[in-house]
């Protein structure tokens, strides 16, 4: 009896140790299951902060383009304030220097022409004295003169007149000074 009693508990303690081996090899599996849904969570989540982060940086670039724009311009519009006062300070002190000619005039205009940083250009006057209304204001309205304009101009100025727009804009050109 005593055998059996002893049998009978080593087969119940068998069974047992063979259900926590079941489980224990089954442990590792469970594991590794809940292992990978952590990584495909983990993986999922930093997908999402990178791209609202891409987002972000993306937006803030726009931002940072606009105010440099923003800023670009400001500064561009207070240069040209600056150098269209600058402008007229200059042509108000040579109309105040008394017995400085037109020729001499002139010429100090067509070096301020030759100097000039900004692409606007100082007009320059005639033998009465008078500078043309349709005078270039920048090196670019120069540089879209008509052959009518160009022939005006130089008549203006007792220039030739005569020739293709090439040798007009050349030949008014080199008359004030660029």
């Amino acid at each position: 009896m005593i055998g059996q009693i002893i049998d009978q508990t080593f087969a119940e303690i068998q069974q047992q140790l063979q259900v926590v081996t079941v489980q224990l090899e089954q442990q590792p599996q469970q594991f590794a299951a809940q292992l990978e849904d952590h990584q495909q969570q983990i993986a999922a989540q930093m997908d999402a902060h990178q791209q609202q982060f891409a987002a972000q940086l993306a937006e803030n670039q726009q931002l940072l383009v606009a105010q440099i724009a923003q800023q670009q311009q400001q500064m561009q519009e207070a240069l040209l304030v600056m150098i269209n006062n600058g402008q007229q300070q200059v042509q108000q002190q040579l109309a105040g220097i008394p017995g400085l000619t037109t020729a001499q005039r002139n010429e100090l205009l067509r070096n301020l022409n030759r100097l000039r940083r900004n692409g606007n250009l100082f007009p320059l006057v005639n033998l009465l004295g008078i500078a043309p209304p349709n005078f270039p204001p920048t090196i670019y309205a120069f540089s879209t003169l008509t052959v009518v304009q160009l022939r005006h101009l130089l008549q203006f100025y007792g220039q030739p007149h005569q020739g293709n727009r090439e040798a007009l804009l050349t030949r008014f050109g080199v008359f004030i000074g660029i």
